[in-house]
């Protein structure tokens, strides 16, 4: 019971941290969260090409999931290769921060024991993650960034060992996991 009643005054602290509230002024602290969604969000369906070419192919792929071009919040890219992008309209909260600089994306990422090429992998001769084709695996490889084993410790927990010495006197832990049991 002891940690029923102690959660509601964690959840405060780690809502307040989250927000800034109680961070002094001028205070140059900065944070990395990492949210990690279990397949809870469609990437092709959150970032999504805007110029008309790339729409084009976007709308015939996804076809009725398609968002409608006109919809789309604009981001500042300067990826050079002439394409556009937008946020699907959802994601008005994020578009500020995108633009901003304050906020990155990382898409299609997928693990590897190191680059290789489809040849390569149709080969057979080239070295790939355990169970590569199997959605569950491939989570508690990103979780774990040990995509050569089946070795279950995550790297956010091994960073925060390594780096406790920095966080001498905090009131929050440096690591904290709302998720349930996860391997992060």
């Amino acid at each position: 019971m002891t940690g029923v009643f102690s959660t509601p005054g964690t959840l405060r602290l780690f809502n307040a941290t989250c927000t800034g509230q109680g961070i002094p002024a001028g205070d140059d602290n900065k944070s990395l969260a990492c949210l990690f969604l279990f397949g809870g969000d469609d990437a092709n369906n959150l970032l999504i090409p805007r110029d008309n070419a790339s729409y084009a192919k976007y709308a015939s792929d996804r076809d009725i999931l398609a968002f409608s071009q006109e919809h789309l919040l604009p981001i500042s890219h300067s990826g050079g290769d002439g394409r556009e992008f937008g946020l699907r309209p959802s994601m008005a909260a994020l578009h500020p921060l995108y633009n901003s600089g304050k906020m990155a994306m990382v898409c299609n990422g997928w693990t590897l024991v190191a680059p290789i090429t489809k040849a390569e992998y149709l080969s057979g001769g080239a070295a790939i993650p355990a169970h590569l084709f199997s959605h569950n695996d491939q989570q508690v490889q990103w979780q774990t960034t040990v995509p050569d084993s089946s070795k279950k410790i995550g790297r956010g927990g091994r960073i925060a060992d390594l780096l406790s010495y920095h966080n001498t006197g905090a009131e929050l832990s440096m690591n904290i996991s709302i998720g349930g049991s996860n391997f992060f």
